[in-house]
């Protein structure tokens, strides 16, 4: 897939319980400013009856990032990265709510110091699956951030791992497809990683490095891997120490960053050499590496969202063609949007 940076100038960013998005106090760096969160122990699942049942819906991926169209009451529609990077955490726009009459309530949030305001989300339906009646901290100008421009359509919500909790989770990267009600069957040709999940929801399993296991974070909401530089230099993984770091925003927040090659990479049964990585000046709290995009996508990705999560890659069915995993443009190099998703 190609690279994108998520930007958040002037604010503070949100980490998972991972070190990813949410909170000072939980660990200080994230990708969306002023974005609503969710928990997803504050949704309501829509009844079977109310379900869309088994599809596959059309994913627009862009700049490495998993887009899906969501309905909203009034049929309304608006675009939604699958982020499961956000762990626990839902994000929705405050144009979005705005649009949709929903009632802002002022709350105080230490953990989000920048949020101010839900809202109750009467209904969502998403990839095949419906959930109602959940509360979301309300951001403001969340369509306009850097790391949505350029996409072609505005992004006006974020769903992490935990909206689609129990869920079994479909990636197509060839042809462009989601669902969410993937059959739980494993194939001699698949190989399954047990996940862990963290203290925010967030994803976590354990690859090698170079024959070195790692903990990794699985994010979708990342089109980069990244690894700090610590745990390049511990390895190591090939890169240009001499070189200085070129300073632009990440998953995880700023810092000065380098290309590099990890020679070997093993996920389970399933091995890739010379794979891609940004090497960053700074810590990934409680994990060595973040997996995004860029590298998941050499598989179709099935994520089992079960009370004992897995990873599933198929080698056969759902990665993507070479094409699209050339380097993204740095940031700033492509045009911004122009679509409204809302309609």
């Amino acid at each position: 897939m190609r690279r994108v940076a998520k930007g958040d100038p002037g604010g503070e960013r949100f980490m998972a319980g991972s070190g990813r998005r949410w909170g000072a106090a939980l660990m200080a760096t994230a990708s969306l400013v002023g974005a609503v969160a969710c928990k997803s122990g504050d949704v309501g699942e829509t009844p079977p009856a109310e379900s869309t049942g088994s599809s596959r819906v059309p994913m627009r991926v862009a700049a490495g990032l998993p887009l899906v169209e969501g309905r909203l009451p009034g049929d309304a529609r608006a675009w939604f990265l699958v982020d499961t990077g956000a762990g626990d955490f839902t994000l929705l726009d405050q144009e979005l709510t705005a649009a949709l009459g929903l009632k802002h309530e002022l709350i105080h949030d230490p953990l989000l110091p920048s949020i101010h305001f839900t809202a109750q989300v009467p209904f969502l339906e998403v990839g095949g699956m419906g959930r109602r009646s959940f509360r979301a901290y309300v951001a403001e100008d969340l369509s306009l951030r850097p790391e949505f421009s350029g996409l072609g359509v505005k992004v006006h919500g974020v769903l992490g791992a935990g909206w689609f909790r129990g869920r079994c989770l479909w990636f197509d990267w060839g042809k462009d497809e989601f669902s969410t009600d993937h059959p739980r069957v494993r194939h001699s040709r698949h190989v399954a990683l047990p996940l862990g999940r963290g203290v925010s929801g967030e994803l976590r399993t354990t690859i090698k490095l170079n024959g070195i296991a790692c903990e990794a974070l699985i994010d979708t909401g990342s089109a980069e891997t990244l690894v700090s530089k610590e745990v390049a230099d511990r390895l190591p993984i090939r890169y240009d120490a001499e070189k200085i770091g070129l300073h632009r925003e990440t998953s995880i927040g700023a810092g000065a960053v380098r290309d590099g090659v990890v020679e070997r990479v093993d996920l389970g049964a399933e091995t890739l050499a010379s794979v891609p990585v940004l090497v960053i000046d700074r810590r990934l709290p409680n994990a060595d590496l973040i997996v995004g995009t860029e590298l998941l996508s050499h598989w179709g990705v099935i994520l089992d969202l079960s009370e004992k999560p897995y990873l599933v890659l198929d080698p056969l069915e759902g990665k993507a063609g070479p094409e699209a995993r050339e380097p993204l443009p740095l940031p700033g190099a492509g045009a911004p949007g122009d679509g409204n998703g809302l309609r």
